[in-house]
């Protein structure tokens, strides 16, 4: 895991187990701090893992896989491909609505995006945002840790 994929002391990860984890186990691995955020195809789930964490704690409860969340799968295929509808278009600016990762407080990234890119702060939604980009920026959100 690399220092620009931490984001208030968490890595998210995707993490794949031999099978889904039964109640008890998932009340362990809670107790590890980490939190399951969505459920992915074939036993997988989007995880957020405090830093520090031993990943063998969670080899011990089922896990046989740890990937990094491929950037790509967070925008619409039409927002990858730059391909938008003609509604979002602003200008040499596009508008997109970001979603956040459920244990991630708004207001502690709106800076961030404030510095980036133009907010629209009149769309009021503890874990979504409306931002108005250019193209060539859409990178810089995508890597962004916190971005669903």
């Amino acid at each position: 895991m690399q220092t620009k994929d931490l984001f208030q002391g968490h890595y998210y990860l995707v993490v794949q187990f031999d099978q889904i984890p039964v109640k008890e186990v998932r009340e362990e691995i809670d107790a590890l701090g980490i939190e399951l955020l969505n459920y992915l195809p074939r036993n997988a789930y989007l995880a957020s893992i405090p830093a520090g964490t031993d990943l063998n704690e969670l080899v011990n409860r089922g896990a046989t896989s740890f990937l990094q969340p491929d950037q790509r799968f967070k925008l619409a295929p039409s927002i990858y491909n730059l391909d938008f509808p003609q509604h979002a278009v602003m200008g040499d600016e596009v508008e997109v609505m970001v979603q956040l990762y459920n244990d991630v407080n708004k207001e502690d990234v709106i800076g961030w995006f404030d510095q980036k890119f133009t907010v629209d702060h009149d769309f009021f939604h503890p874990r979504l945002t409306t931002l108005r980009l250019k193209p060539t920026e859409f990178p810089t959100l995508w890597e962004a840790p916190f971005v669903q």
